[in-house]
């Protein structure tokens, strides 16, 4: 989120019934959910933030891998290990979808090892480091497999469709004048958001927020 020509990390905390949306990352986290997550999964895309906030259990969202995996395999389609990736994260997804055993479950595992186990360090460009990241949270990957009782998702779309009306904003008008004004607008996008994951008419809710009198 753009200030005064300045770049501020947004935080989106996306819940079943809630949004929160916060111009400063780790404020946000700090300031509502002070302790984190000890009874929920995160969903994420494996930034080094979203790994350090306290959770059950973490989950990498598979869609940003596949859309990295996209980008590698088009910038270097002589390189399988890509290519066999995404052909493993598919068949998890559809594994997810139409249920899953733990045989089936076992073998998936089986397979993202051996494609982990590959020697990509002196892969070309960014392979290496989504080798290695994986490597180091491998059991972040698939987690909505081995739990299927927790209904875990194994994306987060939920919070992408959900920051998009931000984008949209900071593409159109290009910055906020003020701190202020960038948290008063992320506040008023919380609320919206949260109120229609709650089916609530949005301007019935907006109008009696205003006339709700401070105490």
């Amino acid at each position: 989120m753009v200030q005064n020509g300045g770049c501020t990390l947004i935080k989106m905390i996306c819940l079943p019934l809630l949004v929160r949306i916060h111009p400063e990352g780790q404020v946000a986290q700090q300031e509502f959910f002070p302790f984190g997550f000890p009874n929920s999964v995160l969903v994420h895309d494996c930034l080094s933030m979203q790994l350090a906030t306290p959770a059950w259990a973490h989950q990498i969202c598979n869609s940003h891998l596949l859309r990295e995996l996209k980008a590698m395999m088009e910038a270097h389609p002589e390189v399988n290990w890509p290519k066999q990736l995404t052909r493993l994260i598919k068949d998890a997804l559809a594994l997810y979808k139409e249920g899953s055993s733990p045989t089936e479950v076992t073998k998936i595992e089986d397979r993202l090892t051996k494609l982990l186990n590959q020697k990509m360090g002196n892969a070309a460009g960014k392979i290496p480091a989504m080798w290695k990241g994986l490597n180091k949270h491998r059991d972040k990957i698939f987690l909505f497999l081995k739990y299927p009782d927790k209904n875990i998702p194994p994306e987060n779309n939920a919070a992408e469709r959900a920051i998009r009306n931000v984008k949209v904003k900071i593409k159109v008008s290009g910055q906020f004048k003020s701190g202020d004004g960038a948290k008063d607008y992320a506040t008023i996008r919380s609320v919206v958001d949260t109120k229609r994951k709650h089916k609530q008419n949005v301007h019935d809710e907006l109008v009696r927020i205003a006339s709700t009198p401070l105490n």
